[in-house]
């Protein structure tokens, strides 16, 4: 029997329209696959959508559980792998909690149990990709079957998980959230990390001849502007603390309101730089002009961002919204709190101690990830 190496990477709906983290890994994994000889899809999830017969299956992303059950009903009786890329559900609720002036969203975020608030998604995101009547119908009979499950939908996702070949997790602490939010079991998972910046060694992205301590920046603030990454609240603390910071990331499109207060806050005041959306090298060359990458973000699995500040020499100093701690070692302050004034607080006695971090010995790469899902199809 020949081996399988046709790959269908089913993704989040909406990956082609967002720039986001879990894009640039499943877009690392498709070049590096490639070039092993595996013929490989990218496919946005839709109720409609159409898998290759004999291919394999892999799954991005079980946080959006009524879309990742229904991939899974899709993929029928073909052999599945699942990238889970799951954030904290009791996190999850805090950050839901704190939203504010995002229209329905906030209301849906406040009032419904987070499975609740996850249908009513699903049913938008895919009604709004409806095009033919077979659509339709495939969505209202999808809707139908998702409805009497609200209740015990993330103990569908756990046994779901327990049923497929292999549960590719980013960190031990994934595993952790996953087994108590959903109660898989855990016995088929299998731990393959990011990879790091090709290329790239601990402070190289810096100016010829300066120092950390002469960096042209105090701190640094990467990601999408998004009430999840907190862009506005940081700034908002920054103001009040004195202290300068310098932004890069899209604007998110579908949360116009926030990025315009944060732009309000910004323009405001001359110690806040908003450089924008910028190119991937770009970024690496802003953290290796700054002394501390500061992340606020409500929810993390293994953020790349802090991935790259650790290895671009900045101190990353993170709230306790992801396992930074868990790869990246002395690189890392880890805060217990989501209070974004005491990370600054922690990030401004970081720059007061001005100690250079010692070199992260951080050593997975994108190959290696790749080469490690390789050695798993090579099983099914």
């Amino acid at each position: 029997m020949m081996p399988r190496n046709e790959i269908d990477f089913i993704l989040r709906s909406d990956a082609l329209e967002k720039n986001g983290g879990d894009g640039f890994q499943i877009e690392q994994y498709r070049k590096n696959l490639a070039q092993a000889g595996f013929d490989v899809q990218c496919i946005p999830f839709h109720v409609s959508m159409v898998l290759r017969p004999n291919s394999i299956v892999h799954i991005v992303n079980v946080d959006r559980p009524f879309d990742f059950l229904a991939a899974v009903r899709i993929a029928g009786d073909r052999p599945i792998v699942v990238s889970t890329i799951h954030h904290d559900l009791t996190s999850v609720r805090e950050m839901r909690k704190a939203e504010r002036n995002q229209g329905l969203r906030t209301l849906a975020g406040r009032v419904l149990p987070e499975s609740g608030r996850e249908l009513l998604a699903f049913s938008v995101r895919t009604a709004r990709k409806i095009r033919t009547s077979s659509d339709g119908q495939k969505w209202a009979t999808t809707w139908l079957r998702s409805l009497p499950t609200v209740g015990t939908v993330w103990r569908a996702v756990g046994s779901t998980l327990d049923g497929v070949h292999t549960v590719a997790l980013l960190a031990e602490g994934e595993r952790n959230s996953l087994t108590r939010d959903t109660r898989w079991q855990g016995r088929n998972g299998k731990l393959i990390p990011n990879g790091k910046p090709a290329g790239r060694s601990t402070g190289d992205s810096s100016e010829p001849g300066r120092t950390w301590s002469h960096r042209l920046h105090d701190i640094c603030v990467v990601g999408r502007i998004e009430p999840r990454k907190r862009q506005l609240e940081i700034a908002r603390a920054a103001t009040a603390l004195g202290q300068s910071v310098v932004f890069a990331g899209h604007p998110s499109p579908s949360s116009p309101r926030y990025v315009a207060d944060f732009e309000a806050v910004v323009a405001a005041d001359p110690n806040l730089v908003w450089v924008g959306g910028v190119e991937h090298e770009e970024v690496l060359d802003l953290m290796g002009n700054s002394r501390v990458l500061l992340n606020g973000s409500w929810v993390e699995v293994q953020s790349l961002v802090d991935i790259e500040g650790a290895a671009a020499g900045c101190w990353v100093v993170v709230g306790r919204g992801g396992n930074s701690s868990e790869w990246l070692g002395a690189s890392v302050v880890a805060v217990d709190t989501h209070d974004v004034s005491q990370l600054l607080s922690k990030a401004a006695e970081v720059l007061q101690k001005n100690v250079e971090p010692s070199p992260t010995d951080y050593s997975h790469t994108w190959e290696m990830a790749s080469e490690k899902l390789a050695e798993i199809y090579a099983e099914l």
